[in-house]
């Protein structure tokens, strides 16, 4: 990792939240840790994809109701026969002293008024994960200092990132978690309160994410002592009866178990760790939208809808260091459709570089996810996987349906259990959804109802005139084009 890039991520860094000179000593000393972790990530990759190979295998298997909970982050589990739920995710809830604190600053108040509605509709409430950020920390100058001297470099060869004892760093971030949670607890108090008066633990399933830590016995023994013991799942199945008798018809889970970054094999040292030393200086996990973003879907609009895929072409730029820090640092696709410059050197610059908005990294690749999912259509009833994760909507999505294709450039008819259900369009994915986000949109939460066997994206935002505020509900449906088109309820 050149110097140079390292000066062109600080100098981005200046213009969203590395403000100060003590900022920028921190960031220092941060970056030496992340090019641990990248260097990981870059040298691992094997391993990576072997983990979420081995995920794909167990929706797949706990989606037909086979064994599948011996996978990493898909051990506890859950089954309901209950009838309506509804699902939020990410909302990345930090305490007041985080310079992250997105979810206070939008949605806070009016999450707190939509769960009180959906209780009383008789809804249960799943939260799929990330509703606590725990990686993305506020850093001190002893804390970032202490995660440098981790770093152990060779007496020869200058340009080697060094290593780190893994579990020394997982030591200290359980320390710092620790101290994280108990301010987050007292600090939402009103968000804790209210969750558990109007769902309680009967109507209230928490499923855990990769910012949320909870794969600690510390950190899990401080929210059961919140909530209930064993508040916390991995997985969610919802059975439904049908004339082949009780049948999954949904499994929900947050998703980062198909992401190779943070699939939990490899989570502490390439997610977490890219995570938290480069995030907080930046709009904290991926990027927000404000309301000058989010006003054009508040009374519905049109929504992005393909799945995402991480083996697009990389942006060409003709400006190789931004391009090497764009490479280095995402290795991932980003979605620029996010920004008011088609170009993407352009958007990077205008828009980015100014602290305008950060980029949209897409780190799971969904259309793989998809692919996998086929093989649920042996089931006499396909049911649907409901993820987060990503922060973006999904539903009907369209998708590159690649076992299809090999059939396709021979010209041979395309097998059935290659065909999405519901659908003569091979390239419409009809068995996969995603939650969005509730943190991460100004005035805007995002989310997915289910009544019965129906589930819909739907979004929530404060509407009328400073006297009068109330939220306003929106339905979004699939155009089968690759939108989500959303109207007034």
């Amino acid at each position: 990792m050149s110097i140079i890039t390292s000066t062109a991520a600080k100098q981005v860094g200046k213009a969203f939240a590395l403000k100060t000179d003590q900022d920028l000593q921190m960031f220092d000393d941060l970056w030496e840790v992340y090019q641990v972790g990248h260097h990981f990530e870059k040298t691992n990759e094997k391993a990576q994809h072997a983990a979420v190979e081995k995920s794909f295998s167990a929706i797949v298997n706990i989606a037909s109701k086979q064994a599948g909970q011996d996978a990493p982050g898909f051990g506890r589990s859950v089954m309901s026969t209950h009838d309506k739920f509804v699902i939020f995710s990410d909302f990345h809830m930090t305490d007041r002293m985080n310079r992250q604190d997105w979810f206070f600053r939008f949605n806070f108040k009016l999450y707190l008024e939509v769960l009180k509605r959906y209780s009383q509709d008789g809804f249960d409430l799943i939260e799929n994960g990330d509703v606590e950020d725990l990686v993305i920390f506020e850093p001190t100058p002893s804390e970032a200092k202490n995660r440098r001297q981790l770093v152990r470099r060779p007496t020869l060869g200058l340009d080697d990132v060094g290593e780190i004892n893994w579990d020394e760093l997982v030591g200290l971030r359980i320390e710092n978690r620790r101290k994280t949670l108990e301010r987050m607890l007292n600090d939402n108090k009103m968000y804790y309160d209210t969750v558990k008066k109007e769902f309680g633990k009967d109507r209230y399933i928490k499923v855990t994410g990769n910012h949320d830590g909870y794969v600690n016995e510390v950190l899990v023994g401080m929210i059961e002592s919140e909530f209930w013991p064993e508040v916390l799942k991995d997985v969610v199945t919802i059975e439904r009866q049908s004339p082949h008798g009780s049948v999954v018809r949904f499994v929900v889970t947050h998703g980062h178990q198909f992401d190779r970054a943070c699939c939990p094999p490899n989570a502490k040292q390439v997610g977490e760790t890219i995570s938290e030393c480069l995030a907080w200086g930046y709009q904290g996990a991926d990027r927000i939208w404000r309301v000058s973003d989010t006003q054009k879907w508040s009374n519905g609009g049109k929504f992005n809808n393909v799945l995402s895929a991480i083996d697009s072409q990389p942006v060409v730029s003709g400006h190789p260091d931004l391009e090497n820090f764009l490479e280095c640092l995402l290795g991932h696709q980003v979605a620029w459709e996010y920004f008011e410059n088609k170009d993407p050197y352009m958007a990077y610059v205008k828009e980015v570089c100014t602290g305008d908005e950060f980029l949209k990294v897409r780190h799971t690749d969904e259309n793989e996810l998809a692919n996998h999912l086929l093989a649920l259509n042996t089931l006499p009833v396909v049911p649907m996987v409901i993820c987060g994760h990503t922060h973006e909507p999904r539903d009907r999505s369209t998708f590159s349906n690649t076992s299809a294709l090999a059939y396709s450039k021979r010209h041979q008819l395309v097998p059935s259990v290659l065909h999405p259900p519901d659908t003569n369009d091979l390239n419409l994915f009809t068995r996969y959804m995603n939650a969005g986000s509730a943190g991460r949109f100004e005035n805007l939460i995002w989310g997915i109802e289910i009544d019965g066997d129906r589930a819909q994206v739907i979004s929530w935002t404060n509407s009328g005139t400073s006297s009068h505020i109330v939220p306003k509900k929106v339905i979004w449906k699939s155009d089968d084009q690759g939108s989500l088109i959303g109207k007034e309820a």
